[in-house]
C-alpha cells in the first residue's frame, strides 16, 4: 500500500522597485480532497500600492512524490 501525500503550496511575493522578496508555506494532507477543500478556502491575491510595492499570493495543490 502506497500512501500518497498532497501538499498545499502558498507562495507570497513582495515586489518593490529595488528588490523582490518571496516566501513559501507548505501544508501536508493525506487525501487530495482535503487539499482541494483547503485550496477553496484561500484566494489568490494581487495588490499594487501605487507602484511603490506590490504583493501577490498564489495557492496550488500538488501530489508529493516520496
Amino acid at each position: 500500500l502506497v500512501m500518497k501525500t498532497f501538499i498545499l503550496i502558498t507562495t507570497v511575493m513582495f515586489m518593490t522597485p529595488e528588490k523582490d522578496f518571496s516566501g513559501v508555506i507548505v501544508q501536508e494532507f493525506k487525501h487530495s480532497v482535503e487539499c482541494k477543500v483547503a485550496l477553496e478556502r484561500h484566494q489568490n491575491l494581487s495588490m499594487n500600492f501605487g507602484g511603490v510595492m506590490s504583493i501577490e499570493v498564489k495557492h496550488k495543490c500538488e501530489e508529493k512524490n516520496d
